[in-house]
């Protein structure tokens, strides 16, 4: 277990401690934006590393289809 703030006190496995219910479990998925020839080379060649274009737009629609639906009051 790291420690942001003092000395680490001890050292658990995150798997250990996710199955113990002191972490949530996560889930991924990997989300593959497609670019054209000239993004591609100028997100390579980008210093610092770039955020590529359209992530923020995938990202929303990710969001978006997480949200729980809200109940009408």
């Amino acid at each position: 277990m790291f420690s942001l703030i003092g000395p680490k006190r001890f050292d658990v496995p995150w798997k250990e401690l996710e199955s113990l219910g002191w972490i949530a479990p996560a889930v991924c998925t990997e989300v593959r934006v497609a670019l054209g020839d000239e993004q591609r080379m100028a997100y390579a060649m980008a210093e610092p590393p770039a955020t590529p274009p359209g992530r923020g737009h995938v990202a929303g629609e990710v969001a978006r289809a997480r949200r729980p639906a809200r109940s009408a009051p």
